[in-house]
């Protein structure tokens, strides 16, 4: 690969697309768990929407996880700030999902 003028290698074509389609994951798994979410709060939660709501919002945490950690960031091992704010989404629906109770003994 070559590198750019300050040295850093410059990711390929196939990386620059993996990446893209990272994120595009990541977009349609946010808004897949925010319509879940949304749903929930107007309606009283059955356990199939709870199941729904968890799985949606754990593909998300997925999802962000897959790019964290998944590439190389400059500088090296940190993200950029949207990947935590999506982190920190995905942990607020697994909690809203579980339930204070449950949020507590794990």
């Amino acid at each position: 690969s070559s590198c750019s003028s300050s040295g850093i290698p410059r990711p390929s074509t196939e990386d620059r697309f993996a990446a893209a389609a990272a994120w595009a994951e990541l977009l349609l798994r946010a808004v897949e768990a925010l319509a879940q979410a949304s749903a929930r709060a107007g309606a009283e939660g059955s356990s199939a929407s709870t199941s729904t709501a968890t799985n949606c919002a754990t593909r998300l945490h997925q999802a962000t996880s897959r790019l964290m950690h998944g590439f190389s960031w400059q500088p090296a091992g940190e993200f950029p700030r949207v990947l935590l704010a999506f982190r920190l989404l995905a942990l607020r629906l697994l909690a809203d999902v579980q339930g204070p109770d449950q949020a507590a003994a794990q």
